[in-house]
C-alpha cells in the first residue's frame, strides 16, 4: 500500500548552505549578547571569543559542536535533539499524524456563546477533559494559559490541572525560576519517580531568545536551574519575526534564525549532559496591524525550508523540523480557519510531520470545540495519506465479473455483493462523526454544521462523568505539591 507523500524542498542544498554561511559569518563579526557569566564561563572555556557580555564564535567551534549535535541527535531514541516547532518529548510508534494542545493561548472563544476572553482554569482543564476523549491526540499540553492565577505560579498550576486530569502523556513547560522544584515533583508522581522521568521525560525546557541574537539573564537563570534539576534543556530556540527581529526578506530571516540555532548548538556542547541545541525558524506579521502570522504562506515557506537547513547538517529526523500544522490566523472557526487548517495540515502529513496543533485558532486565541473538529480534519488527511490498498482482494476481478454489465454492486439479493461491501467499507472509507454530509432538502430542515456539531459533542463530553488518572491519595499529593508552591510564593 503506497503511501500519499511529498518531496517538499523549498531550498536547494546550495541555496541552504548559502544561508548557513551568512550566518556564520554573522557569529563570527557580530556574535550574540549574553547576559549570564556562567553561561560565558562556559563558552570561553569551549573556545568563543568572550569581550564582556559579547560571544562570538569561529566557523571552527561551530562545526565542532554541529557535529557533535548531529550525532547525539541521530542516535537519541527519545529525540530530544529537535526544534522548537516540535514537542521534543513525543514518541509515536507509527506514521499517522497525532494531535498535541502544546499551544499557550491567553485567550478563548467561549464555547457557549462564541465571545472572546481570556482564558480561565476552568477552560485548561475543560480542554483537557475534551482532549481525553480524541484518539489522535498523543500528548496533552496546555491549550491556554489560564490568567485567573497567580502569574508567577502559572505554570505550576498548568502542570496541577494536566496532571490531574489529563489520561494522555503530559508535556508543559516552565516559566518561573521558583516553579521548577514543584513542577518536578509533580512529574514523578505520574512517572514513576526520578528514574521513572530520566527514561522519559515530560517536561523539556525550551531557553528562548529574547531579542535579535540576545539572552537574558533571566530566560538562562531558568535554563541552567532546570538543567541542575536533571531536565532536558533547549538552547538556540528561536522565533524571529521577518520585518522586526529579523530582517523582512525570507532568506535574511532565515539567516538570522540560523545564526541563533547556531549559536545555541554551541550553548548545548557547552553546557553539557542532555543539553540540545535547537534549529529555529521565523515568523511574519501584519503589517498594518502588527498581528503575528503562522499560516502565511511565507512562515509556510520558512518553516520548511528549516527542514533543508536541517538536511545538509546531516539530521536524520530532519522531516520533524516544521512549522504549526492545522493552526489558523482567523479568529473564527469559520471558511478562513477550515482552509489554512486542511492546507497546512496535509501538506505537513504529506512530508512527514507526525503532529499538528489541536484546537488553536489565532496565535493568541483558542477555541475548545474546535478540538474535535482538527481531530476529525487529521483524520480525514491520514486516510489520504494511507493512500490506495492494491491486492488481489481489493482489486475486486472475480466480483466486476460476478456482478457483469450494468452490475449492481448493492444487489442486497446477492450474498456476495453483500458481504464483500460489508467486509471492506469501513476500511475504504473514511465516515466523519462532524462532518456534515446531507443532501440540501435535509440540510435544509436541520441547518447543522461541523463546528455546530463539536460545540453539542463538547456539551456531552463535559456533563459525562470522567475517569481520573489517578487514585485519590495521589490526587491529594499533586494538591499537597501546589500547596507547597503557593506557600513558596507569598
Amino acid at each position: 500500500m503506497g503511501r500519499l507523500q511529498l518531496d517538499l524542498r523549498v531550498l536547494t542544498d546550495d541555496e541552504a548552505q548559502s544561508i548557513h554561511n551568512a550566518a556564520v559569518s554573522v557569529l563570527g563579526k557580530t556574535g550574540v549578547f549574553i547576559e549570564h557569566k556562567r553561561m560565558l564561563d562556559y563558552l570561553s572555556a569551549l573556545g568563543a571569543a568572550v569581550d564582556q557580555n559579547t560571544v562570538r564564535f569561529s566557523e571552527e567551534l561551530i562545526e565542532r559542536c554541529l557535529n557533535a549535535q548531529v550525532k547525539k541527535a541521530n542516535d537519541c531514541e527519545n529525540q530530544i535533539y529537535a526544534d522548537p516547532w516540535r514537542l521534543e518529548t513525543l514518541k509515536i510508534p507509527c506514521e499517522e499524524m497525532g494531535l498535541n494542545t502544546h499551544i499557550f493561548c491567553v485567550n478563548i472563544m467561549d464555547r457557549i456563546d462564541d465571545q472572546i476572553r481570556s482564558a480561565t482554569l476552568r477552560d485548561l482543564e475543560e480542554s483537557v477533559m475534551v482532549g481525553n476523549t480524541l484518539e489522535l491526540l498523543h500528548e496533552m499540553g496546555p491549550l491556554v494559559v489560564p490568567c485567573d492565577v497567580p502569574s508567577n505560579m502559572n505554570d505550576a498550576y498548568m502542570w496541577h490541572a494536566l496532571l490531574k486530569r489529563s489520561n494522555k502523556r503530559v508535556s508543559g513547560e516552565i516559566f518561573n525560576l521558583h516553579s521548577i522544584p514543584y513542577i518536578l515533583e509533580m512529574c514523578y508522581l505520574r512517572t514513576g519517580g526520578k528514574k521513572g522521568f530520566d527514561r522519559d521525560p515530560w517536561v523539556v525546557y525550551p531557553c528562548f531568545y529574547t531579542g535579535a541574537l540576545k539572552y537574558s539573564e533571566e530566560a538562562l537563570d531558568i535554563g541552567f536551574a532546570a538543567h541542575d534539576y536533571g531536565i532536558p534543556v533547549r538552547f538556540g530556540c528561536t522565533m524571529g519575526v521577518a520585518g522586526m527581529s529579523s530582517p523582512i526578506t525570507l532568506a535574511g530571516a532565515l539567516t538570522s534564525a540560523t545564526a541563533e540555532g547556531l549559536a545555541g548548538i554551541v550553548m548545548a556542547e557547552a553546557v553539557g549532559g542532555n543539553s540540545a541545541g535547537s534549529l529555529g525558524s521565523a515568523i511574519n506579521f501584519h503589517q498594518g496591524n502588527g498581528t503575528a502570522l503562522y499560516q502565511s504562506p511565507e512562515k509556510e515557506l520558512m518553516s520548511y525550508a528549516v527542514r533543508d537547513i536541517a538536511r545538509i547538517y546531516g539530521f536524520r529526523e530532519w522531516r520533524a523540523f516544521g512549522g504549526h500544522s492545522c493552526s489558523t490566523d482567523s479568529c473564527f472557526p469559520g471558511l478562513q480557519a477550515g482552509a489554512e487548517k486542511g492546507f497546512s495540515a496535509l501538506f505537513a502529513a504529506m512530508s512527514g510531520t507526525i503532529s499538528s496543533h489541536c484546537g488553536m485558532l489565532s496565535p493568541e486565541l483558542a477555541c475548545i470545540p474546535l478540538m474535535l473538529a482538527d481531530n476529525e480534519i487529521i483524520q480525514m488527511v491520514n486516510r489520504m495519506i494511507q493512500g490506495i490498498k492494491v491486492d488481489e482482494e481489493t482489486i475486486a476481478e472475480e466480483l466486476i465479473i460476478d456482478r457483469g454489465v450494468a452490475g449492481n454492486f448493492l444487489d442486497i439479493n446477492s450474498e456476495y455483493a453483500v458481504e464483500f461491501s460489508a467486509s471492506h467499507f469501513r476500511n475504504e472509507n473514511w465516515i466523519p462523526r462532524l462532518f456534515v454530509r446531507e443532501r440540501p432538502l435535509r440540510w435544509r430542515e436541520i441547518k447543522t454544521d461541523l463546528y455546530q456539531n463539536a460545540k453539542n459533542q463538547v456539551v456531552k463530553i463535559l456533563n459525562e462523568p470522567q475517569s481520573p488518572p489517578l487514585e485519590e491519595a495521589e490526587n491529594r499529593e499533586l494538591d499537597r505539591i501546589l500547596d507547597k508552591c503557593k506557600e513558596s510564593c507569598q
